[in-house]
């Protein structure tokens, strides 16, 4: 056996943790807003329409092959991270099941994509989009999760962020470059998945017996967390394919895809705190340490309201005058779906925080589990209410995305009322959703105003700026822990570079 089998891995602290993770999903933010002004006027609504309702098929096969293994496979490797032997089992197995998995979704994927396909176009779509299977069937990403090493997952993803932009603006130059585009998309997920191996520590893992491979018994583990992954599935990716199978229109498909984009980036930002709680709060629950995991889940929700609040109407104040500059005024049917699911900015990450700091680190997963699969049976029927019957389009697919969303927190907050807080997390949002109303009315007042007479790039600027400086004034004067902690922590930043600044000229 190893010697250091049980030496205690070095991790980083929350903090650090959220800071990275944090700056990859601002990069994440930033990354449409160069790409998709470009985009949205090189690929017309129907093309993007076309893609998303490929991509959210292929996604039901992504999501068989993942069989929630990111979320378990994280809380497994942070529950035995101080063990190298224990700690590779895991991974072995997980990737082994995986692995499975996986090739039997690419040998079930291939010939339907010959038998959906429509035209030849749509054909060679599919095929390029096996390599989003390809990249699960690699993707290692929660041993570095459960290990809170998400310094190694924010510098891979960046990486790849940084060349797929490039590339947009390289080969994307008109429609008939919609498979080029596809490629590069699906190119992306999987250099993502494969760069991370780079990262591996040296003797993080070692080798293991093959009787300590149990693939059936690591199924069956999993399957609990498949499940919730099935029940998001069926109200996000499943929303695009019954708007393009009962709709049949690829252009009201384009309209709500390119609303979500904006969505789910905000969503992806505030989500980056519920990443890195699930394998802290994880480690914690398997040592006992109820202080620290109380002290944890206060903070926690102390900043998720601080961050998603403002994302949520900040979209909202400016969503008119940035949707016709980034996506030109052929995506104006966008605007309405927009304004429709900008409270998704909260709902949604909520869902998630609540899960990775109770529901997962406690094995209530069957509680989170019935939640989620019920609310998800909720969607597809106003789905086929709202777009079958009443042919709202991308309007009622956003209705029932909002619903879904909405409907999940009472009964998640209800289950988890003996554990949590109730009293304190509601008082936490408090403070944010102050600051955040005079903030939405003051910047929404400044844009109908003053819209018509200056450039829209430099209106969407000035906007921010008064969003920010507003929501940080009002924040500070209500005495916000949490933007205080931020504005404080910036400005140790800001004196260590001055006084290293100054040391380097006095020299």
């Amino acid at each position: 056996m190893e010697e250091n089998s049980n030496k205690t891995l070095k991790v980083h602290s929350v903090k650090t943790n959220a800071i990275f993770n944090g700056l990859y999903q601002i990069l994440t933010f930033l990354t449409p807003l160069i790409t998709t002004p470009y985009i949205s006027r090189v690929l017309d609504p129907s093309y993007l329409g076309q893609y998303s309702y490929y991509a959210a098929l292929v996604s039901i096969f992504t999501m068989v092959a993942n069989y929630g293994f990111n979320d378990y496979g994280t809380k497994k490797i942070a529950e035995v991270r101080d063990d190298v032997n224990k700690k590779s089992i895991v991974f072995f197995n997980i990737m082994l099941t995986k692995g499975l998995l996986s090739f039997m979704c690419i040998a079930i994927y291939i010939p339907f994509c010959f038998l959906y396909s429509n035209d030849e176009t749509s054909l060679f779509m599919m095929l390029i989009m096996l390599g989003n299977i390809i990249a699960i069937l690699i993707d290692p990403v929660f041993l570095f999760q459960g290990e809170e090493n998400f310094i190694s997952i924010a510098i891979r993803n960046s990486i790849i962020k940084i060349l797929t932009v490039i590339c947009f603006f390289i080969f994307v130059k008109s429609n008939q470059d919609i498979l080029i585009y596809t490629f590069i998309m699906s190119i992306s997920y999987v250099l993502s998945s494969s760069i991370i191996y780079f990262s591996f520590r040296k003797n993080s893992l070692v080798k293991i017996n093959k009787i300590d491979l149990h693939p059936a018994f690591y199924l069956k583990e999993a399957f609990p967390y498949f499940i919730p992954a099935l029940a998001t599935s069926l109200y996000t990716n499943l929303n695009s394919v019954l708007l393009g199978a009962i709709g049949n229109d690829n252009t009201q498909n384009g309209y709500y895809s390119q609303a979500m984009k904006f969505i789910n980036l905000l969503t992806a930002l505030i989500n980056s705190l519920s990443i890195v709680l699930l394998a802290r709060v994880s480690y914690l629950t398997k040592r006992g340490d109820e202080e620290q995991i109380k002290q944890k889940t206060k903070l926690s929700f102390e900043c998720f309201f601080a961050l998603a609040l403002p994302c949520s109407l900040g979209m909202a104040s400016i969503n008119s005058f940035l949707l016709p500059a980034f996506l030109t005024d052929k995506y104006l049917g966008s605007i309405d779906v927009l304004y429709l699911l900008c409270p998704v900015v909260v709902f949604s990450p909520l869902n998630s925080l609540l899960g990775n700091i109770y529901y997962r680190p406690n094995n209530k997963i069957w509680t989170h589990t019935i939640v989620m699969l019920s609310s998800s049976i909720l969607n597809i029927l106003l789905n086929l209410l709202l777009i079958g019957y009443f042919n709202l389009g991308a309007i009622g697919c956003g209705i029932a995305t909002l619903t879904t969303e909405f409907i999940q927190i009472p009964f998640l907050l209800f289950f988890a009322r003996n554990k949590l807080n109730l009293k304190e997390i509601f008082i936490s949002a408090i403070k944010p959703l102050i600051a955040s109303s005079l903030m939405f009315v003051t910047v929404f007042l400044t844009g109908y105003f003053v819209y018509t007479k200056i450039n829209d790039w430099l209106l969407i600027f000035i906007l921010l700026v008064i969003g920010i400086s507003v929501y940080a004034i009002i924040s500070i004067i209500l005495k916000d822990k949490f933007t205080i902690y931020i504005l404080n922590y910036i400005k140790s930043i800001l004196s260590n570079i001055t006084s290293k600044f100054k040391k380097k000229n006095n020299k």
